[in-house]
């Protein structure tokens, strides 16, 4: 999995490098530029954060205990 994000990563910086040199206005700079900020929050999974209790600023006597 390292590997293939690594391989990805390393696809996607020559990509972008590639088409920032050859744009000719700042137009197209601009949709470049998009276009990456795009991808790089779409491709990326947020992180996961572990949880150890539904209430963890509540001590246990004062959460509410369905029937």
């Amino acid at each position: 999995m390292v590997f293939m994000t690594n391989v990805l990563s390393g696809f996607f910086f020559v990509a972008f490098s590639y088409w920032m040199v050859i744009v000719r206005t700042r137009r197209q700079v601009l949709a470049v530029v998009l276009a990456g900020v795009l991808v790089v929050a779409l491709v990326v999974p947020p992180q996961a954060q572990a949880q150890s209790r539904v209430h963890p600023l509540l001590p246990d006597e004062q959460r509410v205990r369905s029937p």
